[in-house]
């Protein structure tokens, strides 16, 4: 099987992970993308094609010239394949000869736009073939050249919509038009109207009276039917990818969004600063950015905190970020160092919990397929675990959770509501509030915080955490 044509300057490209639909839903890429920019994001690939990704779409934002080369690219493949479709629906010769010789000129802009792309990495069989249509490039235009004679003539006559416009009345094309109406019994003449209807049956009339014309036309196409590859129009998905990447992230530099590439780590962590969740661009007036440091002795985090103060937010840059990192992507943060993990996994709550056994037995066996097969290659997002069930209960599931995943050498980010959760080789975070209870989005270390059932109850007796000697809460 002939490998499909790819910017990507690889012999093969692997997909090492898909994320399930539904996760990927939940991150809200939509919010930035479209169904099939997604679906690739979701792919995650090999480290070599991320890598290959990467220089292209780095390419495209840093210089204007290379991002203007692939859109006049992407324009060149929608033109030629437009002129495929109206080749396909040719009814008659004469239609034919003129949308056989245009599909053949739109083909050679494409090669020749995408020889102008030297900046851009392209597959070894797209080399190739890029280099065999080139070479016959010359002869394909001599040959059309010989024909422009003919083809002249007949332009003489053009098509619109399926009628011949005559441009010149008197002219000998127009002439045998008219004389073939007649004769077919066609009650209309081309010398008063300039136009009329192109049928199989006129088209077979004008073909006889210039059979030379089409025996050119004919030799012409058997000499070059071969110099036209419509596979080529696999670029399109590519280049839609590339563009709709590039676009997103020239958009959130111009306002001041925080964009880097990372830095690929060869030891696993996931090191960020200033992170934000790309889902809230736009959404909100101003975005708060928050860091994460995540390595082999601190793999595993909790983060809690007031309802609405943040940790869904953090949890979703996390995740979204290193999905785009995967993928081969800037990412929207200020500086990253960054472990190539083979995996990525995101546990959610698929509906309001209440305390029910079965509901809690059935999400337990969600999680044990979830983390099966995962290992220190994988980094895992929960977003709260065993919510519908006691406090108590929870929290042992969840330290016996958390146990499984560090033996595995698993990553993981929880989000929580457990306030005592408390497991010493885990990272606690938290999402901090004012003294008034402001919700204020920034992630940081856990001290000893003041949890967010203790503040309602101090604002319920009118009191405040300064009033027991603190000016700023760290809410767990």
């Amino acid at each position: 099987m002939e490998k499909k044509y790819t910017l990507i300057d690889l012999d093969s490209t692997k997909t090492v992970c898909t994320i399930d639909d539904e996760e990927i839903k939940y991150l809200e890429f939509d919010r930035l993308f479209n169904r099939s920019v997604i679906s690739r994001l979701a792919a995650i690939p090999d480290q070599e094609t991320a890598r290959a990704r990467c220089e292209i779409v780095r390419t495209m934002i840093s210089d204007k010239a290379s991002y203007d080369l692939v859109t006049e690219l992407k324009s060149a493949l929608s033109d030629f394949s437009r002129s495929c479709t109206i080749l396909d629906d040719s009814q008659s010769d004469f239609e034919r000869v003129f949308a056989y010789v245009e599909n053949v000129k739109r083909f050679y802009k494409v090669i020749e736009t995408i020889n102008g792309l030297f900046d851009v990495r392209m597959t070894i069989v797209l080399k190739e073939k890029v280099k065999d249509f080139s070479s016959r490039s010359k002869t394909i235009f001599g040959l059309l050249q010989k024909i422009k004679e003919t083809l002249d003539k007949l332009d003489s006559v053009t098509l619109l919509n399926s009628k011949a416009v005559c441009s010149d009345p008197a002219g000998d094309l127009c002439s045998i038009i008219d004389n073939a109406c007649s004769n077919l019994g066609y009650d209309v003449s081309l010398k008063k109207t300039k136009t009329v209807r192109v049928t199989d049956e006129l088209s077979n009339v004008v073909a006889k009276s210039f059979p030379e014309c089409f025996i050119e036309a004919q030799d012409f196409q058997n000499k070059t039917i071969d110099a036209v590859d419509r596979n080529i129009l696999d670029l399109r998905g590519d280049l839609d990818f590339y563009l709709a990447v590039a676009d997103v992230f020239i958009s959130a530099r111009n306002k001041a969004m925080p964009v880097c590439f990372p830095k690929e780590s060869s030891a696993p962590m996931y090191r960020v600063e200033s992170i934000i969740d790309p889902c809230l661009i736009g959404r909100v007036g101003s975005i708060v950015p928050n860091d994460a440091a995540f390595d082999v002795g601190s793999s595993i985090a909790y983060i809690m905190g007031a309802n609405g103060g943040g940790k869904t937010s953090y949890l979703r840059a996390l995740a979204s970020n290193l999905i785009l990192f995967l993928g081969g992507c800037p990412v929207f943060a200020k500086k990253a160092n960054i472990y190539p993990f083979r995996s990525v996994r995101l546990f959610y709550p698929r509906e309001e919990h209440s305390f029910d056994h079965g509901r809690f037995d059935e999400e337990k066996m969600r999680l044990d397929r979830f983390i099966e097969g995962a290992d220190g290659q994988t980094f895992a997002f929960f977003n709260e675990v065993f919510s519908g069930t006691t406090e108590s209960r929870a929290e042992s599931e969840l330290y016996e959770l958390t146990h499984r995943l560090k033996n595995k050498g698993v990553f993981a980010l929880f989000v929580t509501h457990f306030l005592n959760a408390e497991v010493g080789y885990v990272t606690k975070l938290a999402v901090t509030v004012s003294v008034d209870g402001e919700r204020l989005f920034k992630v940081v270390p856990a001290g000893k915080a003041i949890s967010s059932y203790a503040n309602d109850v101090l604002k319920k007796y009118g009191l405040n955490p300064e009033s027991l000697g603190k000016g700023e809460a760290d809410v767990d």
